[in-house]
């Protein structure tokens, strides 16, 4: 069988198509004042899709709550033949009950490798974040992870289950974190740093940790952490606005010569990028 694209600009659309021949999906429905009635037939339609692989929805600025989170994805249990997932929920309402619960959905899929999921601005906080990432050590396969957490309040607390949890992702090769204006200083990145380190399979890291309070010690802190990482080769930190001043930049840097698979690395610090390639032989 060919492998099929389908990209759905409406539900109707969607809901009008062969479902059991779907192996790849798009949906674009960011902004489309999706009713909870309207993700329960989602819900519905996807459970339809028995021959599905990749599966990715565009979501955002829909006030979805946890009982929309449930009514759509609680179908992923179900399909067994999924290796990514792609689920951009910006700007919704998901909360504590419907991270908790995504998390429990990605977890049941069997055969997921690849997750990319941006709550940016979900009211998720310490408590969402933690139970969200309690699922993730159960995803046997995951191999690479995205994950926008930006503007969803976090502190070190949150950080800290995040990188215990993160840390016990023995498959994982590849992690972007976005952490973009949480409330995070520098004791945060320790727990991050040790849960980094303990990824022994991790080779690319983005990270982006811009408009916190992570400052000169955190950056000293976070560096003295990627010296365990054994065999990270691509590096792209974003470290704008984050107050780490020269100091930081200095301990930083430090870290990273001892880090001896690195070849490829790009810093941002404010306004000015800093690329430096095969810095190590």
């Amino acid at each position: 069988m060919l492998l099929q694209f389908n990209h759905f600009k409406t539900l109707k659309g969607f809901l009008q198509s062969k479902l059991e021949n779907h192996q790849e999906i798009y949906l674009y429905l960011a902004k489309s004042n999706i009713s909870e009635k309207d993700l329960n037939t989602l819900g519905s339609a996807l459970r339809k899709c028995v021959l599905m692989r990749n599966f990715s929805a565009y979501l955002g600025l829909n006030q979805i709550d946890s009982s929309g989170v449930s009514q759509a994805f609680c179908a992923f249990q179900d399909l067994k033949n999924i290796q990514k997932v792609f689920l951009d929920l910006r700007q919704n309402n998901i909360g504590i009950q419907g991270s908790h619960d995504l998390g429990v959905y990605l977890a049941n899929m069997n055969n997921i490798q690849n997750i990319e999921l941006n709550i940016d601005k979900n009211n998720i906080g310490d408590e969402g974040i933690s139970q969200f990432s309690r699922s993730l050590p159960q995803i046997k396969h995951l191999q690479s992870l995205t994950l926008n957490l930006s503007n969803n309040k976090i502190t070190s607390q949150g950080m800290a289950v995040l990188g215990s949890n993160l840390g016990s992702c023995s498959a994982l090769q590849q992690l972007n974190l976005y952490l973009n204006n949480n409330k995070i200083g520098p004791q945060s990145f320790l727990n991050l740093g040790r849960g980094l380190a303990s990824c022994k399979q991790l080779e690319i890291l983005k990270l982006f940790v811009c408009d916190t309070d992570i400052g000169a010690q955190g950056a000293q802190i976070l560096g003295s952490q990627f010296e365990k990482c054994d065999k990270i080769k691509n590096l792209i930190i974003n470290f704008s606005s984050c107050g780490i001043q020269d100091e930081g930049i200095s301990s930083f840097s430090a870290s990273l010569i001892k880090c001896e698979q690195l070849s490829s690395l790009s810093l941002e610090i404010q306004q000015a990028t800093c690329y430096l390639l095969n810095i190590c032989n």
